[in-house]
C-alpha cells in the first residue's frame, strides 16, 4: 500500500520533475541502432500481407505520400477492409468496398505519378465492379481497366523512362486482346509486348533505361530463348547471359542499372544474383533459399526478403541486408517468410509477409524497421467518470521497437502538479484521506476501484509511462470524477440512487457510511444529500 505524507514531498517533487512541469506527451529519449517496430497486422479473415507500396493520392499536389499494404484479409489492425488498407501515419483506411473478397487476394501494387493506384492479383471485383484481376483507383472509386485479364496478375511495374504500367503474371489476353502473360498500359488500353512469354511471369522490374526487365517460369519470350529471365527494349525482347536453370521469382532494377534476381535456380549462382550489362555479377555469400522481394535503400543497401535463413555461416532470418560486399543480419528477422518490402520518405523499411513477430517482438504480417527511440503512444489514456466503486480503466496504447515497462502515477496532493507512483494494491493520502484500490499499475491498462474521498475534492488525475531501452514517454493527464451520488453504480444520478441510499441508511448498513468514519449518522445522509443535489 502506497501512503503519502509531507515527508514525501521531496521525492514528488523529484518526480514531477521527470515527469515534466506540464504533464504532456514528453519524450526522453536515446537513438538506439536500427530495430523492428511493431505494426499490427490483419486481425480477421485470411492473414498474408502479400503487396506493399508507398503512394501519392494528388500525384504531384500538396498531400503527403501513405503506404498501402495488400493481400488477402478482411480486417487490418481492426479496421474492416476487403483486402487493401491505407496507413497515413496515424489511422488505418480502406478505399471504397476494397478489392475482391475472401477467397481473392491482391498480390502487386502499382503508384502511377498523377495518383492512380492500381491493384493486381486473383481478385474478379471491387464490390459490385467488375475489374478482372486488375483495377486502378481514380481517387473515389475502383474502375476497371479495359475489361482487365483472363487470368491472375502477379506483379505490375512503372517504367522509369515513361511512367507506363507494365504488368506479367498467368495471362493470355489483355483487354481481350492477346498478351502472353506480359502486357503494357497505354492509359486507355492494353498492349501486347511482342507475343510475350512462354509461360507464366511472376516478377517484372524497370531500369533507369526504361528497359523492363521480367522474371518467371518461361524458357521463350517473342520466342527467343531466354531461360526464366528477359529483357524488354526498344521492342523486342533479349536473353540476359543465358538465363537462369529455375524459376526466377523476384527482380529489382537498381538505380545504377543493375538488376538483382532472386529464386529458386542454382546456376549462374544460388537464388541470388546479380546481373549487368557486362554480365552476372556474385553478391556476397548468397542465400540459402528464394528471396521474394528487394528493396533499394535510399543508401544504395539491398533489402532481400523471403523463405531464407542464412547467408553462408550468418544467421539472416527471412530478411537480409546486402551493404556492397555481404549479406547482413536485421535484427533476429523474422519468424516466418516476408513477401514484400517497401522504403518510405523517411527512410524506414516496411516489411510484410506471413510472420507474427520481428525481431522477436509480436507484430502479425507487417513490420517497420527504423532507428530506435522512445516509445510512441498511439492512444492516450480517456478520462472516465465512475461511482465510487469502479471500475474506471485507462489505456496507454503505444507503439515500441521492444516490449516496454509501464509506470502509472497520481497527482498527490491534489491540484499540486505534483505526481507520483502508484504501487502495490491500494493508495492512501493521509492529508485528505483519499484512498482506492489499485489494479495493473505496472501494466498498460490501470484499474481504479473502491474510491473513498473522504476529505478529497471528486476529481483524481492520472498519469501513465511506458519506458523501453531507448527512452520514455509520459502521455497526457486523464481525470477520473467520482460521482458519490451514483449509488446504484449505473452512471446516473436519480430518485433510484436516493432509495438505494435510503434503504441501507434506514438499516444502518456500513455502505451508507459515505464520510467513511465508521459510523452511519445524519452527517453521511447530508453528505449524500449534498452529493446528489450537485448531480455530479
Amino acid at each position: 500500500m502506497l501512503t503519502r505524507n509531507h515527508s514525501l514531498t521531496l521525492c514528488c517533487l523529484t518526480l514531477a520533475a521527470l515527469a515534466g512541469g506540464t504533464i504532456a506527451i514528453n519524450h526522453a529519449s536515446a537513438q538506439c541502432d536500427p530495430a523492428w517496430h511493431a505494426v499490427g497486422g490483419p486481425a480477421g479473415g485470411d492473414t498474408t500481407v502479400w503487396a506493399t507500396t508507398m503512394w501519392d493520392p494528388d500525384g504531384v499536389g500538396p498531400q503527403a505520400p501513405v503506404l498501402v499494404v495488400a493481400g488477402e484479409f478482411l480486417s487490418f489492425n481492426g479496421t474492416p477492409v476487403n483486402n487493401i488498407a491505407v496507413w497515413n501515419g496515424a489511422s488505418w483506411s480502406t478505399l471504397g468496398d476494397g478489392v475482391g473478397g475472401a477467397g481473392t487476394w491482391v498480390t502487386s501494387l502499382a503508384a502511377l505519378a498523377n495518383g492512380d493506384l492500381i491493384a493486381g492479383g486473383t481478385f474478379t471485383n471491387c464490390g459490385v465492379t467488375s475489374t478482372p484481376y486488375i483495377a486502378r483507383w481514380n481517387g473515389a472509386a475502383w474502375v476497371g481497366m479495359a475489361g482487365g485479364m483472363d487470368n491472375q496478375v502477379n506483379a505490375m511495374t512503372v517504367s522509369r523512362a515513361t511512367g507506363e504500367l507494365y504488368a506479367t503474371g498467368f495471362f493470355t489476353t489483355a483487354g481481350g486482346t492477346p498478351a502472353n502473360r506480359v502486357a503494357r498500359w497505354t492509359g486507355s488500353g492494353w498492349a501486347a509486348l511482342g507475343s510475350g512469354l512462354g509461360n507464366i511471369g511472376w516478377a517484372i522490374t524497370s531500369r533507369p533505361n526504361g528497359d523492363i526487365v521480367v522474371g518467371g517460369s518461361f524458357t521463350t519470350a517473342g520466342n527467343k530463348t531466354v531461360n526464366r529471365l528477359a529483357r524488354w527494349s526498344g521492342g523486342q525482347w533479349f536473353a540476359m547471359s543465358g538465363g537462369t536453370n529455375s524459376t526466377v521469382l523476384s527482380v529489382l532494377g537498381l538505380d545504377n542499372g543493375d538488376v538483382v534476381l532472386g529464386g529458386t535456380f542454382t546456376t549462374p549462382t544460388a537464388r541470388v544474383v546479380g546481373w549487368r550489362d557486362t554480365g552476372w555479377f556474385l553478391m556476397g555469400s548468397g542465400l540459402n533459399a528464394q528471396p521474394l522481394t528487394f528493396t533499394e535503400m535510399p543508401n544504395g543497401d539491398i533489402i532481400a526478403g523471403g523463405h531464407f535463413f542464412a547467408s553462408g555461416a550468418t544467421s539472416v532470418p527471412k530478411i537480409a541486408r546486402f551493404d556492397g560486399t555481404d549479406w547482413r543480419a536485421m535484427g533476429t528477422g523474422m519468424d516466418q517468410f516476408v513477401m514484400t518490402t517497401t522504403v518510405d520518405p523517411h527512410g524506414d523499411l516496411w516489411a510484410g509477409g506471413g510472420f507474427s513477430t520481428a525481431g522477436g517482438v509480436a507484430s502479425p504480417f507487417l513490420a517497420r524497421w527504423g532507428a530506435g527511440g522512445a516509445p510512441e503512444i498511439t492512444t492516450q489514456p480517456a478520462s472516465e467518470t465512475s461511482c465510487p466503486g469502479g471500475p474506471a480503466l485507462f489505456d496507454l496504447v503505444v507503439n515500441s521497437s521492444d516490449a516496454p515497462s509501464y509506470q502509472w502515477r497520481v497527482e498527490s496532493p491534489a491540484d499540486s502538479g505534483v505526481y507520483v507512483d502508484l504501487a502495490g494494491a491500494s493508495f492512501h493520502e493521509i492529508e485528505t484521506g483519499l484512498e482506492f484500490d489499485v489494479a495493473g499499475a505496472d501494466l498498460a491498462t490501470l484499474s481504479v476501484s473502491g474510491v473513498k474521498l473522504r476529505g478529497h475534492g471528486n476529481v483524481i488525475r492520472l498519469v501513465g509511462r511506458a519506458t523501453n531501452s531507448c527512452g520514455s514517454v509520459t502521455s497526457d493527464v486523464a481525470t477520473l470524477t467520482i460521482c458519490a451520488a451514483d449509488f446504484t453504480c449505473d452512471r446516473f444520478v436519480n430518485g433510484d440512487d436516493y432509495d438505494a441510499f435510503a434503504s441501507v441508511f434506514d438499516v444502518a448498513d456500513p455502505a451508507a457510511d459515505m464520510n467513511f468514519d465508521g459510523f452511519v449518522n445524519g452527517d453521511d445522509y447530508d453528505a449524500f444529500a449534498s452529493a446528489f443535489d450537485a448531480g455530479c
